[in-house]
């Protein structure tokens, strides 16, 4: 009711003014548009001729009732509120500059001011505006700031803007920053201008902040009192600022990836088209952000390229040198085989061939992880995840290196019984099982052992693969639980191996969702235990 009343008596007092001669010329012949408010809530009671116009209305019934911040296009308007009742209960005139925006949604830089008028006949709060149209200064600063920056681009071109708009606008403080994903609302600067020098980057909140309507993608004005709005903002807070302009920097789809920021410890004024100004560089600066991007990105690609290319050279040149071994190997035990036949040396001949299969298996299990490694480079490796049997994949395991253990004098044990049930890829199980066992064979010295064992637990299955070996330092296992090929070590009879074995295992476990542990002593013996999901969780 109070409010009502508020309007009925303002309504009637512009009316009483509009009955006034002198008032009604003023009022229409105006070169600004000029808004008559309630000062109750702001809205529209009235506007001139100038105001349709400006504003791109065919009747004043088109704006009357209008809270005028519905006008704006992109400003805060909590502050501008705050603005408008400190100036209404002061009495004094209020000017801002922002983008405003027609009924029929174009926009346009324009320059208001505001101001509580008392007369005899009561309160008048009076909103005058007009289209900026002073591009002299701003010209001159754009050309300014264009030609010192011209030939600069990239980290070089923050460098040199944060300081040159610092002192364009004659502010303590400029930054750019990045956003790194806007749900954090964190940012990040790239270059820093503070008190004249150039600070070093950091990090801030951008929740809550004075920032917070740049991000969304508004440039952005508060020419004081921002410790009393902001008191959780911690630009704020770091430069004892009062006052603020930012603008965001968009890239090429449209998204908000920074902004540039102005900030003093005192009352920031307005230039004429200074946020024009700071947008225009901003843009450039989305260009540049861009172009820092893709570099970076670029950067990573061939650094990614020359490491994958390295470990390639490298895997090749080690598998070149360890396949030639074997095969090395099955030439001349062909060779003696094809001397002893004349002689009928049966005991002589049985050695040859086991030589014979030992290599060729040998060189089997190579050239299985060299394709292991080649489908998993592609990424066209994807598990299928079943109930498997991991008695069979250790029984497969033991029959493909039994002669190799028989020629070393090794014992291989297995206390895995039938139908022991695990959910993995049944490819992937047989592959570990095979790599880690021909392992414990490798390193393990005649009249050794090698034992392999399981513990079903409630959700999984420990696998243990042990052996009474040479053992590895630990800095050694350190590396091998995380290099993607290793240096390959020979075994106890000089064994080759191309350093890809365990490699694959890590990785194969990792896509069944299992885990891998190596404990070792040094002369005593290892223990690789793999933990795999059980069939209670298929």
């Amino acid at each position: 009711m109070r409010t009502l009343k508020i309007i009925q008596e303002q309504t009637s007092l512009i009316r009483t003014h509009y009955d006034d001669p002198l008032f009604r010329a003023v009022f229409d012949e105006s070169p600004d548009a000029i808004f008559l408010l309630n000062s109750a809530d702001f809205t529209i009671i009235d506007c001139n001729r100038k105001a349709l116009d400006l504003f791109q209305a065919q009747h004043k019934n088109d704006l009357v009732s209008f809270e005028i911040f519905n006008l704006y296009d992109a400003e805060p308007v909590e502050f501008s509120k705050d603005q408008f009742i400190e100036t209404v209960n002061s009495g004094q005139e209020y000017s801002h500059e922002l983008a405003f925006k027609t009924i029929r949604g174009n926009i346009f830089w324009g320059r208001y001011s505001v101001k509580a008028i008392e007369t005899a006949y009561g309160k008048i709060i009076v909103f005058r505006a007009r289209r900026v149209v002073d591009y002299l200064k701003t010209a001159e600063m754009l050309s300014a700031l264009v030609k010192h920056t011209s030939k600069v681009s990239g980290l070089e071109y923050f460098s040199a803007i944060t300081g040159l708009l610092s002192k364009a606008f004659d502010t303590r403080y400029c930054i750019v920053a990045r956003i790194a994903e806007p749900e954090t609302n964190m940012a990040t600067t790239i270059h820093c201008w503070a008190n004249g020098t150039e600070r070093e980057n950091f990090s801030f909140s951008l929740k809550g902040s004075s920032s917070l309507n740049v991000l969304h993608g508004y440039t952005t004005f508060y020419p004081r009192k921002l410790k009393e709005m902001f008191q959780n903002d911690e630009l704020v807070a770091a430069f004892g600022a009062d006052s603020f302009m930012g603008a965001p920097v968009f890239n090429a789809n449209g998204q908000v990836t920074g902004m540039i920021i102005l900030m003093d410890d005192k009352p920031m004024e307005e230039i004429p088209n200074s946020r024009y100004v700071l947008s225009l560089l901003a843009s450039r600066a989305g260009t540049e952000l861009d172009r820092i991007n893709s570099e970076s990105k670029m950067q990573q690609k061939i650094d990614e390229l020359t490491e994958s290319t390295g470990r390639k050279d490298r895997f090749l040149q080690v598998l070149t040198h360890d396949l030639k071994n074997p095969f090395s190997t099955i030439m001349g035990f062909s060779e003696l085989l094809r001397e002893k036949i004349p002689d009928a040396d049966k005991n002589k001949i049985n050695q040859l061939v086991n030589a014979i299969d030992a290599s060729v298996r040998n060189a089997y299990g190579l050239l299985e992880n060299l394709t292991d490694w080649s489908r998993m480079q592609r990424l066209s490796v994807k598990p299928l995840i079943e109930k498997t049997d991991l008695y069979t994949a250790v029984k497969a395991a033991y029959d493909l290196y039994y002669h190799i253990a028989e020629n070393k004098g090794i014992q291989l044990i297995s206390y895995v019984y039938p139908e022991t049930c695990i959910h993995a890829d049944q490819n992937m199980l047989q592959s570990v099982m095979r790599n880690l066992i021909s392992n414990a064979l490798k390193y393990t010295a005649a009249g050794g052992q090698v034992i392999v064992d399981a513990m079903v637990l409630d959700d999984r299955i420990d696998i243990t693969v042990q052996d009474t070996g040479c053992g590895i330092p630990q800095d050694e296992i350190d590396i091998l639980l995380q290099q993607e090929v290793n240096q390959s070590r020979a075994g106890t009879e000089n064994e080759p191996g191309t350093g890809l074995g365990l490699s694959l295992c890590r990785e194969m476990i990792r896509m069944n969702n299992g885990s891998i542990s190596i404990e070792s002593r040094v002369s005593e013996g290892t223990t690789v235990t793999v933990t795999l999901p059980g069939c209670s969780q298929a």
